[in-house]
């Protein structure tokens, strides 16, 4: 019981700590730091940023041109607000996702992206997102 009441605190401890950064369109990548009332303009800067399993990428309305791809850190998360969070590629090559999630086999990725719409259509991206080596459980 000690063992399973240490493991609960510890996870909780974990998530009580986590931050949520955000995205606008109108932001700034560099002079946002990530706030709600300073945020960053574009995924793939905030991508660069945040590291900390836990905290959350929150995406305002809008529509983002990413023109590098996002590397997602494990237990990062990204959230919009529905279908009018749209990521725009201007990435050029095939099969160049917009967002990775990459990390050794077998890892605990603990995130979840949800409510954005990706738009590849004027280029040639062909995919959205790729996941390598994570997993649930």
């Amino acid at each position: 019981m000690k063992f399973i009441s240490t493991l609960l605190f510890v996870f909780l401890l974990q998530y009580a700590s986590a931050t949520t950064f955000y995205i606008s369109p109108a932001g700034d990548d560099d002079k946002g730091n990530g706030s709600m009332g300073n945020p960053w303009k574009t995924l793939s800067k905030a991508t660069m940023e945040v590291k900390k399993a836990g905290d959350i990428i929150h995406v305002f309305p809008g529509v983002y041109t990413e023109k590098i791809r996002s590397n997602l850190a494990v237990g990062v998360s990204i959230e919009g607000e529905g279908m009018q969070c749209i990521i725009k590629s201007t990435l050029v090559e095939q099969f160049v996702p917009i967002i990775t999630a990459a990390s050794e086999e077998g890892t605990k990725g603990n995130q979840s992206i949800s409510k954005l719409l990706f738009d590849g259509s004027d280029q040639t991206t062909s995919v959205a997102i790729v996941v390598v080596g994570r997993s649930l459980f």
